[in-house]
């Protein structure tokens, strides 16, 4: 059955870890699975067909599943499904049922598009009011918005890793052979 074959994909890749599926992709992966394709958990894996794989997404949307969501939802089925014929658990297959499925945005999917972004200005007004009110976040929102780091990589800085340099060593990275500049080191 299709739960047979993502936790049979889930449980070759707990044994056998991989450069293509980290740990933190292949539980959310499975979280996917496992969440959104219930509708599919009972059918034999070799039996699903496009209209399956729709019928599921469709039912996702139904459930407010964003466009995003749904896109995510298929790129599991289909890695999946592609790694069960790769294994010869599913047999006589030649594509994934999801090679063909297109999905549709919603007005609501387009507005999820338009990224929230701060202006200059309204990064220096909100990083002034933090400092003048010794927000205890203050270090690190100034931290994350100077130098686009994610809250991932972030959290995933370690002392070690770290490699300070001085100022003019700094300057001195920042010049490209060239005369033109890198930008590194300096916030």
């Amino acid at each position: 059955t299709w739960e047979e074959l993502f936790e049979k994909w889930d449980h070759h890749y707990m044994m056998n870890p991989s450069k293509r599926w980290q740990e933190t992709t292949r539980r959310d992966m499975y979280s996917r699975l496992r969440n959104w394709t219930k509708p599919l958990f009972k059918k034999q894996s070799q039996n699903l067909v496009q209209a399956d794989v729709e019928d599921c997404l469709r039912l996702a949307e139904l459930n407010g599943a964003s466009l995003k969501v749904r896109k995510e939802i298929r790129r599991s089925i289909d890695a999946v499904y592609k790694w069960g014929m790769s294994q010869r658990y599913i047999l006589g297959k030649e594509m994934s049922p999801c090679q063909n499925v297109e999905l549709e945005s919603t007005p609501e999917d387009d507005a999820e598009k338009i990224p929230l972004i701060m202006t200059k200005d309204e990064i220096d007004g909100f990083l002034k009011k933090a400092s003048e009110v010794n927000h205890p976040w203050y270090p690190i929102w100034f931290f994350a918005l100077y130098t686009g780091m994610r809250t991932s990589e972030i959290n995933a800085l370690r002392k070690q890793k770290i490699d300070l340099v001085p100022v003019s060593k700094a300057l001195e990275l920042d010049q490209l052979p060239n005369g033109a500049k890198r930008n590194y080191g300096r916030i």
